[in-house]
């Protein structure tokens, strides 16, 4: 009889670790995109890193002018950076952008590279802007209409007293 429980709570035992590998299992696959992520983020942060000891980066002098950030380097270099018109100015997201423009050169598929794996819109564009921009000129075109024809009927009451 107490070989018969043994042998039970083994197969049980057997069958728990097997079914808390399948388990394992599962959740690797599922984590899987988000090791993959970490592993770009990781590859990314090691190049900055790189690229920062490689070349130091030292700001000279820094200037402010809403909307543009202008960053003098040591080496002798400048770089301007310029918030979007649908963007506030910030000073501390300008010296980062011009910090990161500097560091990636001005070569912008490498630049956005960086958004695109963080999935940041380097600019808060709204995603109705164009609707906006229309409904904008249509308003505008309808007011200038309106304008006219107050014109054209003061020119025939003009005509009409003449």
């Amino acid at each position: 009889m107490r070989n018969q429980m043994t042998c039970l709570t083994n197969e049980i035992m057997n069958l728990l670790m097997l079914e808390a590998d399948e388990m394992e299992y599962e959740i690797d696959q599922r984590n899987q995109a988000e090791r993959e992520t970490a592993a770009r983020f990781k590859r990314l942060k090691d190049d900055l890193r790189n690229a920062i000891d490689q070349t130091s980066i030292q700001p000279k002098k820094v200037i402010f002018q809403n909307p543009a950030t202008i960053v003098y380097w040591a080496d002798g270099s400048r770089t301007i950076v310029k918030a979007c018109k649908e963007d506030t100015f910030n000073e501390e997201t300008g010296f980062a952008m011009a910090y990161l423009k500097h560091l990636f050169g001005d070569n912008a598929k490498e630049f956005h590279k960086l958004f695109n794996l963080t999935d940041v819109d380097i600019c808060r564009r709204d995603p109705n802007a164009k609707a906006k921009k229309a409904e904008k000129k249509a308003k505008a075109r309808e007011k200038a209409e309106a304008k006219e024809k107050t014109k054209t009927k003061e020119e025939a009451k003009a005509d009409i007293e003449n």
